[in-house]
């Protein structure tokens, strides 16, 4: 999944629970240029700001690791568990995972150190790259 198939996604869910533009802003704390910039997918957008729409919404991302499970995802910090839960079930080294996904491999120490506040472009890469894929779903 890409950026522009993601976000949509993203306006589909906002739009389900029936909260409108200014609502979001509202309820997320993010400006209506940050919001345009998740919702039109033409630049890339921090995954700080996805989380705080996603929490605005109350929906959660589920990721699917083959043969392990589906490990709930919403925050940032939350990515990094599920993440080297991702390198270890393929058995990747930081660098052979950074090859795999397309990412650098300042990028994989960034999220698993917390360090970094990286782009969806990052998170997309990192899931599918890795043999994963997500859904996003409204909190149980």
């Amino acid at each position: 999944m890409n950026r522009e198939e993601f976000s949509q996604k993203l306006v589909e869910c906002r739009e389900s629970v029936g909260c409108g533009k200014l609502e979001m802003c509202r309820r997320s704390g993010l400006l209506y240029k940050q919001l345009n910039i998740i919702e039109r997918a033409n630049m890339n957008y921090t995954a700080n700001n996805l989380f705080k729409y996603l929490h605005a919404i109350q929906h959660v991302i589920k990721i699917n690791i083959p043969n392990k499970g589906v490990y709930i995802v919403s925050s940032r910090q939350a990515f990094k568990g599920v993440f080297v839960e991702m390198r270890s079930n393929l058995n990747l080294s930081q660098d052979k995972s950074s090859k795999q996904a397309g990412i650098s491999r300042s990028a994989i120490t960034g999220i698993e150190s917390e360090t970094m506040n990286f782009t969806i472009d990052i998170f997309l890469k990192g899931i599918y790259g890795l043999n994963c894929f997500l859904t996003i779903e409204p909190i149980e």
